[in-house]
């Protein structure tokens, strides 16, 4: 058996140890170049505009299974902002009945994704497995009510590969076709 081992290096850097930064005093609107020159600072991540408390909107919805039509608990969302600079993750796992809430979610774009144990995921406005899915845009107080997730099962193909003794055949490939697409 081998085994790989993956080392992470620290680096320590000491005050000074760049001598064109050093003994420079910045300020709030500018920053210093690689070259010595001074440029406007770019808004930082931590900059970002805040949102008062009855900006925030809420996101709410159901997962059903695609066959019955039945609620499925436990399913988990996830919620990713795509503002750059500001990623934010937001999370939920539906009741028994099937329902999700995200209560408190600035504005902004998502990407809105479902996960459950023994169905395919699926993404918000994905038309067709292994397509990508739609951007949710959220506006300030908003109340999105009508998300649906229709989840299909997941399928499980197993068996042996016989010849025409019944003995088993080594080192066979099986696929299995799915409309267009092999897998």
């Amino acid at each position: 058996m081998r085994f790989t081992i993956f080392l992470a290096l620290g680096l320590m850097v000491c005050p000074g140890a760049f001598p064109q930064t050093s003994g420079v005093r910045r300020t709030p609107t500018q920053v210093l170049t690689p070259h010595g020159s001074r440029q406007p600072r770019q808004q930082q991540a931590s900059e970002q505009p805040k949102f008062k408390p009855e900006d925030y909107a809420k996101v709410e919805g159901t997962v059903l299974d695609a066959n019955t039509g039945a609620p499925l608990k436990k399913a988990r969302l996830m919620m990713y902002g795509t503002r750059p600079g500001h990623r934010t993750r937001l999370s939920a796992v539906t009741d028994a009945s099937g329902r999700f809430l995200f209560p408190k979610v600035e504005p902004g774009k998502y990407r809105l994704s479902v996960r459950r144990n023994r169905y395919a995921s699926q993404s918000y406005g994905q038309k067709k497995p292994g397509t990508a899915g739609a951007l949710l845009t959220v506006a300030a107080r908003q109340h999105i009510k009508d998300v649906v997730f229709k989840l299909v099962p997941g399928a499980v193909v197993t068996g042996r590969v016989v010849d025409e003794d019944g003995e088993p055949v080594p080192y066979v490939s099986v696929s299995v076709k799915i409309g267009r697409a092999h897998v």
